[in-house]
């Protein structure tokens, strides 16, 4: 799919949501907005029909939706094998996910 691709050849719509208010790393400052930020999106693009991984710090640390690195790229690369070619993908990816150590992002 190209910048020029029609919105209705658009076949599904997915979209991977990260939010993390709380660092293990006690030289980072809680933040305030960043997962109610993620779960209000999540609200709307599900109301827009799209298929959505929300993961934010808010959910029990053994869910698997948690933020840490393993859950992080589990996701994207289950998200990666499942887009298709006419698929489109919204990642609200923000600076907390360089921390988890996801290379190339």
């Amino acid at each position: 799919m190209t910048s020029a691709t029609p919105v209705n050849e658009i076949q599904k719509r997915w979209a991977l949501l990260v939010g993390i208010d709380r660092y293990v790393d006690p030289g980072f400052s809680r933040l305030n907005f960043c997962v109610k930020d993620v779960v209000a999106l999540n609200a709307i693009l599900e109301r827009l029909g799209y298929t959505i991984a929300c993961l934010h710090d808010e959910l029990d640390v053994r869910n698997a939706r948690f933020p840490t690195f393993s859950n992080a790229e589990a996701e994207l690369t289950r998200l990666c094998q499942t887009v298709g070619p006419h698929d489109l993908l919204c990642l609200r990816l923000r600076r907390q996910l360089l921390l988890l150590g996801i290379p190339g992002l």
